[in-house]
């Protein structure tokens, strides 16, 4: 059985700052859009997502396969498996002084629809625009 994997909040908030700050920066080319979606379908050898195994890897040190990552100008908000979730609970307390929140839907056979409800309604809340730059 293998362990399970350390997360570091810190690093992964240290890049967040970091991604948020190219964000902002109005001379980039993603600066005028409201969200950011990174997905992160199953593994798969027929699958090449380099791009998105290293966004993953860079944020968190690992891959979390078959999850989502949303970054909305107030909210970063993941949905993934019980067990990938519980990989970083502990977020929430570490986050420091980033003025974001942190939103954990929690991915299963049964509630995708009112997953996506909750994602929309977080998404929209918080939308000027329909605009998305997708990894």
């Amino acid at each position: 059985m293998s362990a399970k994997p350390q997360i570091s909040a810190a690093n992964f908030f240290r890049r967040v700052k970091s991604l948020y700050s190219h964000w902002k920066d109005s001379s980039k080319e993603f600066s005028d859009i409201d969200a950011i979606c990174i997905l992160n379908g199953k593994n798969n050898e027929e699958s090449i997502k380099i791009k998105t195994t290293a966004i993953y890897v860079w944020l968190f040190g690992y891959e979390l396969v078959d999850s989502m990552l949303f970054f909305t100008k107030k909210s970063i908000i993941f949905i993934a498996s019980q067990k990938q979730l519980s990989f970083i609970e502990h977020f929430n307390n570490e986050k420091g002084n980033l003025d974001l929140d942190f939103e954990i839907i929690v991915k299963g056979d049964n509630n995708n629809a009112s997953n996506f409800e909750k994602l929309k309604s977080l998404l929209e809340s918080e939308s000027s625009k329909d605009k998305f730059k997708v990894l």
